[in-house]
């Protein structure tokens, strides 16, 4: 770590020096010759006078103007290009007596014809409004890289263990392969099965829905997307992998990937079956360490947030031990230029076995509390089938009707057992007050169907266009379940004060059925100025049908109706909501401002007929969510956004039925049909910068938001250790956070390509009150968080490292117990390198070092994790390989979780597969535009 210290040390003194050398800058504006008009856009590029190595490049603003800023000393050769134009160049020489060369008004002649003598390379980086896109052939890469290794090497994009992206600190849910969805929401289909050969460009954007690109009205849906754009010979052909792994305890992998390609139809098929607890549907399967390594979860991904802040440390590969297997179809199709269909269905199941052990500190009033620790074996089966579908049929140039339906169905079965002690502590005193064990056994079915129906009509008149839309969803769910669990209360003497034998069997049913219709019309009031007009209502329909069933000693069956917790509840929900917006674009961007006023009403019907006691309640609540955005475009390298938005939140049918569960009798809860809805404020502040001469960007962030009827957890002891959680509606809570990020090259690009060499940090302070209600006072949770990361990448023909750092540090306290504050500090530590020994065996080794601190006794725990390979490439295509991995060399791989809730703080360890040793062979093939050819030997992977 020392070393890695220094040389990071090191390079930033090379940063330093480097910036001291004389730069200089030109300038000048680009003109038609012949009538005098300014040409914006034109590409300005600036080449070595020796080798036409790019140095730089930039693009005209919309006034024609042009500068290239930050250039060391030299002679250099100036090109400017515009589609249409001859091209021009200049010879420039720069000194520290000459560091600023302004070129004035330069006339470009209409010409279709381009100069041969130098080759120009396309810019690595462009930006077009606000997208920004990555040339791949400036990213270097080693031979059969996926996707997922060249976004790793993008300017601010992050790629952890588990294949999530991040970019510029924002998670990135949604990939698309040439604008289609490229099996459903899983971005990993795509980046862990395709190869980087095979992509032209990366192209970085917020997206927005469907709904907002038609009639340019931001509804606030947007989300950070990449869309990957295939190079044109890669569209038509026939490609493929499938590897395959056997290692010591009968352990096994196995997949493959299989494609076709027809320019716009395409199908790709995926299978895979694992029990190394490695692989899922999210992404082929990875025999060694390149890229994806893992599953489940490691180290670096740092603190998980996980109730309102948690951290996990270490671990990986998922918890216990799991067998996995799952395939899928993708298709896609597009019948001439008016009818595109896409579509997917995946089916994916497991089965696993899992220990754990769990420690629960609760705080109470009056500064006591409890501490119980519990210990769990456990074992679950699940199957799940999906199916996706997406219509888009473009009538004409001025109607379009988008159809997406999709449909699931699964299936679950779970048994379980614990052991729990709870010690009680108080001022006075501290002792053993309540043991219990538990034997559960549950099964599960469900089915959901969603609908998206979308008319869009756009008039004659510019900025005046229609949209109807239909939405609906049924969600159906069967389950039942028995649960076993004596318990024994003591007294601080230790004699047993009382004794609870539960011995239950519960049968439930829940059905929902929702439909929203609505409308939006815009029109142009000027030629800046749109306002939108959009309506929406939405009936909801929810039923929960729960029996309970006591086990009777004198017939030994459960047959015994628990009137108690036997309850049919219903709930329906309408909702009228009226909206308008006024849009006004600005010369480098745009301003919104809008709102919705929005009428609901919440009835809930009780029936209890063995406990003779029937409800109904009605409320009714009026909302206004006001809306306002502004997004300023600064120049072509820099953004502003700022953003504001009110939503409601209505409360789910568990929250509302009046009735106790007491499976767990020591946590009981009940729901509150009183409930109120709950109205968030959020408000967001970022700007971000990306230089793409240099491969630089860096990006500031911050938001707050705050609650208003807050729906929370009231907590009311008892008696005899047992609590009651009954939601209710408070005011109080808020949160904030502040960001920053930033990706330098460490050293300097050449003849186009991306540096070899990059340093990217990432910083986030955080600050989170949550509220909940202890034996009715205000229980404030306060949480402040600070994180740090830090990574270095280096990448070369035969070489690359990557190393980087984490430090997560949180700090939780609650005002019921004022002296109680819990401080812990989670670093995590990684080294990532990769050799080619000899030209065809490349050696792989990742190290992972994961320390927690500030936990409880027994969770504080330091964890180093260390896999390696050796794998060789063979056959005339270099499409096989076999490779030899030892996957947690020092055997001490663990899985430790800390979570923080209203008044209690949990801890948790669950064991996970260690050291073991696989033996694989992967074989790939394509076939692109009648071309044959080997690639692909990149092991396949999955999660």
């Amino acid at each position: 770590m020392t070393r890695i210290v220094l040389l990071l040390i090191a390079c930033c003194i090379g940063i330093s020096l480097y910036a001291q050398k004389p730069v200089g800058s030109v300038k000048g504006k680009v003109l038609d010759k012949q009538n005098n008009l300014v040409l914006p856009s034109a590409t300005a590029t600036l080449l070595n006078s020796i080798d036409s190595s790019m140095i730089g490049f930039t693009v005209s603003d919309k006034e024609g103007k042009f500068e290239i800023k930050n250039i060391p000393a030299g002679v250099y050769l100036l090109n400017l290009t515009f589609t249409g134009y001859k091209d021009i160049f200049r010879t420039i020489q720069f000194s520290a007596s000459r560091p600023l060369i302004e070129l004035g008004d330069i006339m470009m002649e209409t010409d279709t014809s381009m100069l041969a003598a130098v080759v120009v390379r396309a810019p690595p980086i462009q930006i077009k409004g606000d997208t920004t896109e990555f040339r791949a052939s400036a990213i270097k890469t080693r031979p059969n890289a996926t996707v997922e290794d060249l976004l790793k090497r993008i300017p601010g994009m992050e790629v952890d263990r588990d294949g999530n992206i991040t970019s510029q600190g924002k998670d990135i849910p949604k990939i698309y392969v040439d604008g289609k969805e490229f099996f459903g929401n899983d971005p990993r289909m795509a980046t862990r099965n395709l190869t980087a050969d095979m992509v032209e460009s990366v192209q970085l954007y917020d997206d927005m829905s469907e709904q907002a690109k038609f009639n340019k009205i931001d509804d606030g849906s947007r989300q950070r997307t990449i869309n990957i754009k295939l190079k044109k010979d890669r569209r038509k052909g026939t490609f493929g992998r499938a590897a395959a792994g056997l290692g010591n305890e009968d352990l096994y992998e196995g997949s493959f990937f299989l494609n076709r390609f027809n320019n716009d139809f395409r199908v790709s098929l995926v299978g895979n079956a694992s029990n190394t607890n490695r692989m899922g549907m999210g992404g082929m399967m990875n025999m060694g360490m390149g890229g994806g390594r893992g599953g489940g979860g490691k180290g670096m991904s740092g603190m998980v947030v996980s109730g309102i802040n948690g951290g996990r440390g270490g671990g990986r590969g998922g918890a216990g031990n799991t067998n996995i297997y799952g395939g899928g179809i993708n298709f896609s199709n597009d019948w001439g230029k008016k009818v595109s269909l896409t579509g997917s269905y995946s089916l994916n199941g497991s089965n696993s076995k899992t220990q754990s052990q769990r420690q629960q500190q609760s705080f109470y009033a009056n500064d006591s509390s409890a501490v119980a620790n519990s210990a769990t074996n456990s074992s679950s089966e699940n199957l799940n089938h999906s199916i996706n579908m997406r219509l888009e049929w473009k009538i004409d140039s001025m109607n379009s009707i988008n159809v997406a339906p999709s449909l699931g169905f699964r299936t679950s079965s779970s048994n379980s057992m614990d052991s729990s002690r709870t010690r009680s502590i108080t001022k006075a005193q501290a002792y053993d007050a309540i043991f219990r064990q538990s034997t559960r056994q549950s099964e599960q079915d469900g089915l959901n169907f969603g609908n998206n129906v979308t008319f869009r009509h756009r008039f004659k008149k510019k900025g005046r266009t229609l949209t109807i839309g239909w939405q609906s969803s049924l969600n159906n769910s069967d389950n039942n379940g028995t649960n076993e669990t004596p318990y024994y209360f003591f007294t601080p003497t230790g004699d047993t004060s009382n004794f609870t034998h539960q011995r239950q069997k519960n049968f439930g049913k829940t059905r929902s059925f929702n439909n929203t219709i609505n409308t939006s019309i815009t029109e142009s009031l000027t030629d800046k100025l749109l306002w939108e007009f959009n309506y929406a209502y939405t009936n909801e329909h929810n039923t929960s049908d729960v029996d309970v069933m006591d086990y009777r000693e004198s017939t030994r069956a459960y047959d015994s109706v628990n009137i108690g917790q036997t309850n049919y509840f219903e709930n329906r929900n309408q909702h009228h909501k009226f909206g308008t917006n006024l849009r006004y674009q600005l010369a480098k961007g745009d301003l919104q401002l809008g709102g919705t006023i929005q009428f609901t009403t919440l009835q809930n019907m009780s029936f209890r007929e063995l406990f003779g006691k029937d409800s109904l309640t009605v409320q009714k609540f009026v909302n206004f969510a006001p809306n306002a955005s502004y997004n300023y475009q600064v120049n072509r390298q820099s953004s502003i956004r700022f953003g504001y938005r009110g939503n409601t939140r209505t409360p789910d049918i568990r929250q509302l039925q009046d009735v106790r569960d007491e499976s767990n009798q020591l946590y009981v809860r009940e729901g509150n049909p009183n409930l109120k809805q709950e109205f968030s404020h959020d408000i967001n502040l970022s700007f971000n910068k990306t230089n793409p001469n240099t491969y630089m960007y860096y990006s500031v962030d911050a938001s707050a938001g705050f609650s208003q009827n807050k729906i929370v957890n009231s907590i009311t002891m008892l008696g005899g250790g047992k609590q009651l959680s009954r939601p209710e509606n408070i005011n109080g809570g808020f949160n904030t956070s502040l960001g920053a990020s930033f990706s330098i090259p460490l050293k300097k690009a050449v003849s186009g390509k991306s540096s070899p060499m990059s340093l990217q940090a990432n910083t986030r302070l955080g600050y989170t009150r949550d509220v909940s209600l202890l034996e009715g006072k205000t229980n404030f949770n306060n949480n402040r968080t600070a994180s740090q990361s830090l990574s270095m990448n280096y990448w070369h023909d035969k070489f690359d490292m990557t190393a980087s750092g984490r430090f997560t540090y949180n700090d939780a306290s609650f005002n019921v117990q004022q002296a109680t504050r819990n401080r812990y500090f989670n670093q995590n530590y990684s080294l990532d390198l990769g050799c080619y020994m000899i030209k065809d065996i490349r050696v792989e080794s990742s190290f992972d070092y994961s320390i927690n601190s500030g936990r409880s006794d027994g969770f504080n725990q330091s964890i180093p994790l260390w896999d390696a390979s050796v794998a060789w490439t063979f056959f005339k295509k270099k499409n096989g390989e076999l490779k030899v991995s030892v996957v947690d060399i020092l055997n001490q791989n663990s899985n430790v979780d800390r979570q923080v809730y209203d008044n209690y703080i949990v801890d948790s360890y669950t064991q996970i597969l260690r050291r073991y040793f696989m033996v694989s062979f992967m074989y790939g093939f394509n076939q692109f535009g009648g071309r044959k050819g080997g690639g692909g030997a990149r092991p396949l992977r999955m999660g």
